[in-house]
C-alpha cells in the first residue's frame, strides 16, 4: 500500500478552478500527497493539511522519510474528506438545490 501519492496538473488558468478526483481519492484513502497545483487544489491541500506542495522542495523530502509525517497528513486528508466530501452531505445538498428549482 502507498503511503503518498503524487498529483500534478499543467499550470494553466483552466486548471485553476477544478479538483482532480484523484485527490479526493487520496484524502478518502488515507494517503498523503505531494501535489504540483496551482488555484483551488492547492488551496485544497493546503486548506486539508493533508499534503504538501512542490514550492518548498525540502518539505517534499521530509515527507517523503518521514514516516510520522506521512501519517499526519493521511490521517489529515482522511478527517477532511469525511467532513467536507462524504457522499451523504453531497446528496443532502444535491437534493436542497433540486427542491429549490
Amino acid at each position: 500500500n502507498a503511503t503518498i501519492g503524487y498529483v500534478g496538473l499543467i499550470d494553466i488558468e483552466e486548471f485553476h478552478d477544478v479538483i482532480p478526483g484523484k485527490i479526493i481519492d487520496y484524502f478518502g484513502s488515507g494517503t498523503a500527497i505531494i501535489a504540483n497545483l496551482e488555484g483551488y487544489s492547492q488551496k485544497i491541500i493546503e486548506q486539508s493539511n493533508g499534503g504538501v506542495t512542490m514550492e518548498d522542495s525540502s518539505t517534499v523530502h521530509q515527507l517523503m522519510v518521514n514516516r510520522q509525517m506521512q501519517y499526519d497528513l493521511a490521517r489529515n486528508g482522511l478527517i477532511f474528506a469525511r467532513e467536507h466530501y462524504s457522499w451523504e452531505k453531497n446528496y443532502q445538498q444535491f437534493l436542497k438545490i433540486i427542491k429549490g428549482i
